[in-house]
């Protein structure tokens, strides 16, 4: 819980401060009470909406209607006095057995998802996801089940791979990481809460459910399960709404004084959209509101202008302050002192090698409030160190110790936010002349009717064969039929040499314009690229796209928004001097000594007369599936691996917002982002809160994409 009192708020431009602060995380909940049929789980619970998947029969559903006023403080919000109840009954099947080989897989046709834990058994999950008033907050769940049923199988069940990242060989840290149990997974039951938009840009509060009905012993390969579930969540809604009905400033920009000039046409051009836009400074956020550092102080002015102005983006301009050479960070948690705008270091460690040091999350600044309305520190347990992961995954061992505790994280994003990573003024003004060009131009243009996909074959993947690249670049092109489509796979190698991904197809295909550029493969902070066929252990020779290519790039006003899946392509924080002197990595630049301005993200966006509008991809190590395990998201249709979790499913997510009527950068962000959850909450499983935690947006977060009509 965060019960800082703000001194006056932010419509009067006062200063303030912060008086009290302390934390309650909300957590997945404690087992309390249990028994052969019945379990009492109480506590503050983690998020995701109603998707049934089985015979639901929801019993009693109460949800008050409250008024839409304005919360003054924005701290604890005064709840109503009866709790709500909702009673959900869920009837599955008894599973049914495929062979895999020598082991099993399991199917239940009413959990048609897939429990995804690493090294782990794969085994049948069913998920939905309630929209809650913002705040509401679960103070009781109660699970009554049916008899359980055993079987000892004669082989033993299928185990989840682990994740692929950029093409390195990738090792779990322990395999006795997880200490002993007796059933996996330990908890059957599983909720996550969290607080953030929906499809129309209105706060709620997502409750997401996960049960898994079987559960697996390795050591007698048993398998138990019961049928039929009662369970019966009790919650407390605010007893009214904190934000304003209506939002006077839709857009927010933060800068240093030095892009204020710069950024005056961009305000005057939003304004005559009919966005109403205020810019503030970094100097005045310093001088009026208090924090622990700069950035706490930014997500405390953040905070304020959703919370009294109804804030729905927010552009921070500015990124490191040279491109020559500068400290990417000064702790662990924070870069400031060489940055024009600071950047929040995410310190969940990777479960595996190679892995991360940290790496920069922009959605610090987007993710506000937690399940039940309360301010989202990214520091729950007050240790100075933010995003920090020291808890066992789901099956309830112990991982590697991290040296600090684990951070409970919301994750929702409760504004849009996208960064300008500007280094000059002159690089500002340029930023500005291709967002006001780019929203000028109709969107009967034909160019902006079109998706251009470079992909190929990144991952080795024993006995399925999956091109995983060309899978998620497929599953994004039928997620968007009224588009026109160009593919440059790396399968077409024996066919047409130029649809593959060598770069003079790719910058050919650049310059002929396009809406969406998707690039799915392995990165660096300088490159992306791919793999032909079969031949993962090393990228194409002239293929991909680096920043060294971009001079030969000539799409002028053509310019996409570009998604990348590969790792460090969007890792902002890269200089001259700082690559050319780590060539083993020592320092995390990820180079390898090739020396860098900035990164291929930044690159492309910063490029005069071309390159890209916007770019959205990871600040560090990218995670990505291969294989094939089943319906892993358990939207009916079965998917490679590579397009249902992880990485791909993310960049999926987002054009499926795009084809579902989303059409602002920001909100296509958000939305992905929401949808990830719904299916993987992040708390419960590193992997899956990294991936969106290094997902960043380069650009304008209130961009109409594909142009004004």
């Amino acid at each position: 819980m965060d019960d800082r009192l703000p001194i006056s708020i932010i419509l009067c431009m006062y200063k303030r401060s912060r008086l009290h602060s302390s934390v309650t995380p909300s957590s997945v909940l404690y087992l309390l009470h249990m028994n052969s049929n019945f379990y009492i789980l109480e506590g503050s619970l983690l998020g995701v909406e109603a998707k049934g998947f089985v015979r639901l029969r929801i019993l009693a559903v109460s949800l008050l209607c409250v008024l839409l006023a304005s919360t003054a403080w924005g701290v604890s919000l005064p709840r109503t006095t009866a709790p709500q109840t909702l009673v959900v009954h869920l009837d599955f099947q008894a599973p049914t057995f495929v062979a895999d080989g020598d082991t099993y897989r399991i199917t239940i046709p009413e959990a048609p998802a897939c429990l995804f834990e690493p090294g782990w058994p794969a085994l049948p999950k069913y998920l939905q996801t309630f929209t809650l008033p913002f705040g509401a907050d679960v103070t009781n769940v109660a699970i009554h089940t049916s008899h359980t049923s055993v079987l000892i199988l004669s082989h033993p069940l299928s185990s989840t791979p682990i994740p692929a990242i950029s093409g390195l060989p990738t090792d779990i840290v322990s395999e006795n990481a997880y200490g002993p149990m007796e059933f996996y997974p330990p908890q059957q039951v599983l909720y996550q809460t969290g607080g953030g938009l929906d499809a129309a840009g209105k706060h709620v509060t997502f409750l997401t459910l996960i049960v898994i009905p079987a559960q697996y012993q390795t050591s007698t390969t048993a398998l138990r399960w019961a049928c039929n579930w009662t369970i019966t969540l009790s919650y407390t809604i605010p007893s009214h709404n904190p934000f304003p009905t209506e939002s006077t400033t839709p857009l927010v920009i933060i800068t240093p004084a030095r892009f204020t000039k710069a950024l005056e046409p961009l305000v005057a051009h939003k304004i005559a959209l009919g966005i109403p836009t205020t810019v503030k400074t970094l100097t005045d956020i310093y001088r009026e509101y208090n924090g622990r550092d700069k950035a706490e102080q930014i997500k405390f002015f953040i905070k304020d202008a959703v919370d009294h102005w109804g804030t729905k983006y927010v552009l921070l301009v500015g990124g490191m302050s040279t491109t020559l050479f500068g400290m990417p960070r000064d702790s662990s948690s924070l870069g400031a002192n060489d940055w024009f705008i600071p950047v929040r270091y995410s310190n969940l460690k990777d479960f595996y090698t190679p892995s991360d040091p940290g790496f920069i999350s922009d959605l610090y600044y987007a993710d506000l409030y937690n399940g039940n309305g309360q301010f989202c520190s990214w520091d729950s347990n007050g240790d100075g160190v933010y995003g920090g992961w020291d808890q066992p995954s789901l099956s309830g061992g112990t991982v590697v110790p991290l040296g600090h505790g684990t951070d409970t994280l919301d994750f929702y994003p409760d504004v849009c936010v996208g960064r300008l990573p500007c280094r000059t003024v002159a690089e500002c003004r340029t930023m500005v002349d291709k967002i006001i060009a780019y929203e000028s131009v109709p969107a009967s243009a034909s160019w902006l009717q079109r998706i251009l996909v470079a992909a190929g074959d990144p991952y080795y993947d024993a006995g399925t064969n999956i091109y995983e690249g060309e899978a998620i670049g497929d599953a994004v092109i039928s997620a968007l039929p009224g588009l026109q489509s160009m593919r440059l796979y790396a399968s077409f190698e024996g066919n047409d040499s130029s649809a593959t991904p060598l770069t003079r197809n790719i910058l050919r295909e650049l310059d002929a314009g396009c809406c969406f550029l998707l690039l799915d493969g392995h990165g660096g902070p300088g490159w992306w690229n791919t793999c032909w066929p079969g031949r993962c252990n090393a990228t194409i020779l002239l293929g991909g796209l680096s920043d060294a290519d971009l001079y030969r790039l000539h799409n002028g006003g053509l310019l996409p928004v570009t998604v990348i899946g590969g790792c460090h392509c969007c890792q902002f924080n890269v200089t001259l001097l700082s690559t050319l002197l780590d060539p083993s990595n020592s320092h995390a630049t990820w180079s390898n000594g090739h020396p860098l301005f900035r990164c291929l993200g930044e690159a492309l966006l910063m490029k005069k007369n071309g390159g890209s509008i916007a770019v959205i991809g990871s600040t560090g190590l990218g995670y990505e599936q291969s294989g094939e395990n089943g319906d892993l998201d358990g939207d009916g249709r079965n998917l490679p691996d590579s397009a249902e979790a992880l990485g791909g499913y993310l960049e999926v997510s987002l054009f499926q917002a795009y084809q579902n009527g989303t059409r602002t950068l920001g909100m296509l962000w958000t939305q992905a982002i929401g949808q990830y959850l719904e299916h993987y909450p992040g708390m419960l499983n590193r992997d899956d809160a990294k991936t969106v935690e290094e997902w960043v947006v380069l650009g304008d977060p209130s961009l109409l994409v594909g142009g004004h009509t």
